[in-house]
Order: structure tokens, then sequence, then C-alpha cells
């Protein structure tokens, strides 16, 4: 177990202290009965607005290193897997925008004849300059982020068709070096109750209950959200599947106004998950996922989120690949006012991969970031071009 005093180091070392921690954490005593995956990615980019500010940008040459390993063992009925990465991100001209993050986990599974006993658990840090990019927005604050993440799940076949379950998580935030006060600690979990069937052997109904809390720092905002939400699944072609949720939650936030007085505000909206899968020639696909959920977030809140994500693959040959990833956030409050925090952001990568060898990768990437506050007339756009050579042990 690794300890280190904070009063004794900077805010740069402890986090580097912590990423050996989370690495070492990671890799188990004994190789011999485990199957290890190392990966290493070395990267040099240009970015024309690397914190994405709409009156200020920073341009700058940058330096990425990454390293991971995952190691997992399976005997039977039971499955283990344990993983840690670490990130550096030097700037050239500017230094003080230079960071780290690292992670750490670990997830297993128990199965008998009718039961499914699941657990996962990561810890991770993050620079805040990319912390916050699903939620509050990318900004210029800088700290640093640590999350504490647990999450247990249980599943019960009924029979051969039917099965029923429990899911829960909690996840604890807290942030180190955020003078300012523009974020704060918190923490979240929830608790759903879900059930499935299969119709046909191409089609399936499912519904799920959940229950939702989230508690910033000091008690100054805290949410209940409960949610109900029924759907299912379809094969529509042995390379295309769709599935989806839809239903309503209802949301109470208590919150402290300007004048200290403890407000208590009742809110109901839509929440759903579609996706759609196509598998390709080749290995190839698209994926394909629109979400409209409520997300905690470091600005003492929980938002209303509309994402979307998508991914597309493609071989132009055995050793050329066209890859596009994407993904777009609308962030609003749970009751429909103007908030500070109501935002809109998407980015788009489009990257060639050149397997040189099976294990060796070289890939040339372009990323286009937009990002929109709702109380800021100007929009902010960044432009970034890479080079990156990646690994992949076997």
């Amino acid at each position: 177990m690794c300890h280190f005093p904070s009063s004794c180091l900077s805010a740069d070392l402890r986090a580097f202290a912590i990423a050996g921690c989370l690495m070492a954490a990671a890799v188990p005593a004994s190789a011999q009965e485990w199957q290890v995956l190392p990966t290493l990615n070395v990267r040099a980019s240009y970015d024309d607005n690397v914190t994405l500010s709409a009156d200020a940008p920073k341009s700058d040459l940058a330096s990425n290193l990454q390293a991971g390993i995952r190691a997992q063992r399976g005997t039977g009925n039971t499955s283990l897997g344990l993983l840690g990465g670490l990130s550096l991100n030097e700037f050239v001209d500017n230094s003080d925008l230079s960071n780290v993050a690292a992670f750490a986990g670990a997830d297993g599974v128990y199965a008998t004849p009718r039961s499914e006993y699941r657990l996962n658990l990561s810890l991770s840090t993050q620079s805040t300059l990319t912390s916050e990019t699903a939620t509050s927005g990318v900004t210029d604050t800088e700290g640093q982020q640590y999350q504490l993440s647990i999450r247990p799940g249980w599943t019960y076949r009924l029979s051969e068709r039917s099965s029923l379950g429990i899911s829960a998580s909690y996840r604890h935030v807290f942030y180190d070096g955020v003078e300012d006060g523009s974020l704060s600690d918190y923490w979240s979990g929830d608790l759903s109750l879900f059930g499935s069937r299969r119709l046909t052997e191409v089609a399936g109904i499912s519904a799920v209950v959940s229950y939702g809390r989230y508690q910033a720092q000091d008690d100054t905002n805290e949410s209940e959200n409960l949610a109900l939400q029924l759907g299912g699944d379809y094969q529509l072609s042995e390379t295309l599947s769709i599935d989806g949720l839809f239903g309503l939650r209802r949301t109470q936030v208590t919150a402290l106004d300007s004048l200290g007085r403890t407000v208590t505000e009742d809110s109901t909206g839509p929440t759903y998950s579609v996706g759609l899968e196509k598998r390709l020639a080749r290995g190839g696909g698209l994926r394909v996922r629109i979400l409209r959920e409520l997300t905690p977030s470091g600005v003492s809140e929980v938002l209303d989120t509309t994402s979307v994500q998508l991914g597309y693959d493609y071989p132009l040959n055995e050793r050329l690949s066209l890859r596009l990833s994407s993904r777009a956030y609308r962030n609003r409050q749970p009751g429909g006012d103007t908030s500070a925090s109501d935002r809109t952001y998407a980015d788009a990568q489009l990257g060639l991969s050149y397997r040189i060898r099976p294990s060796l990768s070289l890939v040339l990437s372009y990323r286009h970031r937009w990002q929109k506050l709702e109380e800021d007339p100007t929009d902010a756009r960044s432009n970034e071009l890479s080079l990156s050579l990646a690994w992949r042990g076997r």
C-alpha cells in the first residue's frame, strides 16, 4: 500500500506518486497463471486552442506517453481482471498545462447455475483541464480530480428466457489545487432493479426502475431522482441490431439560494437510451448511442444531459484502417431554468491507422472540438493534428 504526506509534496509530485501506486496495484504478483496484455502509445500533437477558450486561445505542441496493462484470469465459474494505466502530457510553451492521468481497476464475476455476481472497482486521477468535458465543460482551471467508483451487481435467471437483477453504484469525486472554488467535491450513487425476457431468438423486452442521489460538498446542493424505463432489443439481421429504453424521471433538488435560504424544486422529464450496432466485414463496424440522463457534476449540481456517441471502423485493406469517433453533449438544468452550466459541446476525430506489424501501428489523426456556453455569445473551437505509435503486447 502506498503512503505519501500531502503536506510535504507538491500537487504534481502527489499526482505522480498516486499514478505509480495505481500502476503497481494493477499488476498481479505472479504472471504465470494470468493472461497479461500490456499497451504503450507515444504521441506528438499540435492544437491551436488547447484550453478551448473563446477569447484567449493558446496554441502549442505537445507530447503524450500512455502505458497500460490488463491482467485477467478465469477458472470455470469465476473470472477476475486487473487493469492500470498512466498518461503523461507535456506542452512545449505552456508548461503550466502539462498534466498526468492514471487509472487502476478490478472487475470480477462469480457465476452459479442461476445467479451471476459482479463487482467493479476503480480509482483514477486526471487534470481538471479535461475532467469536466462531459458536464460543466472544458476549462483552463488548473487542478487535479480524483475519483473512486464502486459498482456491484447481481442477476438471477428465472428461466431460459427470463431474468431479473439488481445493480448499484457509488462514486466519490474530490479536487485538489482548485483555488478559485469553481469545482467542489461531491458523491453520487444509484440503485437499479431490472428485468428482461426473450420473446424470440431475435427480440426481447426489458424494464428498469432506478433511484439516484447526489450530494455536493458542505451540503450546499443535493438531489434525489426516481426513474422508470421500458424497452427492448431487436436483431434486424445477422450484422445489425438495435436496443432502446424509454421512460420518465422525477427529480427533487434542494439547494441554497443567494440569500442562504434552502430552496426545494421538483421537476419531471424524459430519460432514454437508444443504440444501434452494425458489424462490417474484416472486423469493422458502426456504433451509435443516444442518451438522456441526469449527470453528477463538480459545479454543485446535477445536469440534465443529452449525449450522442458514434464510432466507425472501416478496414481499407489488411494493414490500413479508417476510424471515426464523435461525441456531443447538451447540458441543462433538470427543471429547465437557464444556468451558467448550460452548454453544448461536440468533438470529432478522424484517424488513419497503418499496421506495421501485428503488434505495432502508426496512427495519423485530426480532431475538431467545439463548445458553446449559454451565457457567452461567442463559441470556442480547436483543431488538433497528431501522429502516434501504438504497441500492443500479445
